[in-house]
C-alpha cells in the first residue's frame, strides 16, 4: 500500500490543497511550510514492484538479460507470479535515488505499469483477444464524434479482419 493523496488546509485562507506524491521521488512529500495536514485525508493505493526481464529464449549463448523495475498499482496487484511471460504497457520514468545536498543524485529507470496482458504458449490471454476484436469491430462508435472519412473506417475494418486469428501481429504491423 502507498499513500496516493493528501490534503493539506492553509493556515490563513483555511483552502483545501491536494498534495500527491510522486513515484520518481519516492513517494515521499515535503511538508508545506504555511500549511497544516488535514486528518483523515490520506487516500492510499494497492502497490507492488515487481522486476521483469527479457525472455531467455531470445538471448544467445552466455548472454545476461536485461530487466527493469516495473511499478503495479491499484488492479493491477497481484496479476502475475513469478516466471509468467506477460507483455506490460505503460509509461517508462526515472526514479531520482538521492534527494540530499551536495550529493550527486542517480537516475534509475523505472516503468509505471498501465496494462499488463499475460501470454499463453505465445498466445495472448482470451481476454486480451476479446478486447482487441471489440474495438476492431466497433470502430464506428467511437468515431462518431470524429469526422473520419468511411475509406478509413473500412481500411480500418480490413486490416483487423485481415490479422482476426493473429492480432499481435496485427498490433506489431501498426
Amino acid at each position: 500500500v502507498f499513500e496516493g493523496k493528501r490534503d493539506y488546509e492553509c493556515r490563513k485562507c483555511k483552502h483545501r490543497f491536494p498534495v500527491i506524491p510522486e513515484l520518481e521521488t519516492g513517494n515521499s512529500i515535503r511538508l508545506p511550510s504555511y500549511f497544516q495536514f488535514v486528518e483523515n485525508s490520506i487516500v492510499c493505493h494497492d502497490y507492488q514492484e515487481i522486476k521483469i526481464q527479457e525472455s531467455t529464449q531470445v538471448l544467445g549463448v552466455g548472454s545476461i538479460p536485461l530487466s527493469i523495475p516495473v511499478v503495479l498499482k491499484d488492479d493491477l496487484v497481484d496479476i502475475v507470479k513469478a516466471g509468467d511471460d506477460v507483455i506490460v504497457m505503460g509509461v517508462l520514468t526515472a526514479k531520482w535515488s538521492s534527494d540530499l545536498k551536495d550529493v550527486r543524485c542517480d537516475l534509475d529507470p523505472l516503468f509505471v505499469a498501465n496494462h499488463i496482458a499475460a501470454q499463453l504458449n505465445n498466445i495472448m490471454s482470451p481476454l486480451y483477444l476479446s478486447i482487441v476484436s471489440y474495438v476492431a469491430l466497433d470502430v464506428r462508435l467511437y468515431s462518431t464524434n470524429i469526422d473520419v472519412p468511411e475509406k478509413i473506417i473500412q481500411k480500418f475494418e480490413q486490416f483487423w479482419v485481415d490479422f482476426k486469428d493473429t492480432p499481435l501481429k496485427g498490433i506489431n504491423r501498426l
